[in-house]
C-alpha cells in the first residue's frame, strides 16, 4: 500500500479533513453556533483510517489540518481526505532533525 511505502522511505503521513454540514447541524435559528466538536471527528476519523483503511498506526500521522464547511441540506454530514508524505520538520534553530531511525524500523515485516 502506498502509506506504507511512505513510512518505508522515512516519510509521515500528513492528513487533511474537510467536515462538511448542513446549515442547521452548525447554527441555531438564531444564528449562533451549535456546539459541534471538530477534534473528536479528527480523532475518529483517524482511528477509521489506521485500522480500517490505511492499515498503519495513526501515530505516523505527523501533521493534520481539518476545516468545517456548511454544505447543501440533502447533501448531509460528509468529510473529504487527503493523505500525502511529508518530511519530518527540522528545528532551525538548533539544527535537530528527526533522527537516524526511519519511523518503520523495527515494525514492519
Amino acid at each position: 500500500m502506498l502509506c506504507k511505502r511512505w513510512l518505508e522511505e522515512g516519510k509521515f503521513i500528513h492528513v487533511d479533513a474537510t467536515f462538511g454540514f448542513p446549515n442547521e447541524k452548525l447554527f441555531t435559528k438564531k444564528n449562533t453556533v451549535k456546539v459541534l466538536d471538530t477534534s473528536n471527528r479528527i480523532k475518529a476519523l483517524h482511528d477509521a483510517l489506521s485500522t480500517d483503511i490505511l492499515l498503519i498506526d495513526d501515530r505516523y500521522f505527523w501533521s493534520m489540518s481539518a476545516i468545517k464547511i456548511v454544505v447543501p441540506d440533502q447533501m448531509g454530514p460528509s468529510v473529504w481526505v487527503w493523505i500525502e508524505a511529508v518530511e519530518c520538520p527540522v528545528m532551525v534553530s538548533d539544527k535537530t532533525q528527526c533522527g537516524e531511525r526511519r519511523p518503520t524500523d523495527g515494525l514492519l515485516a
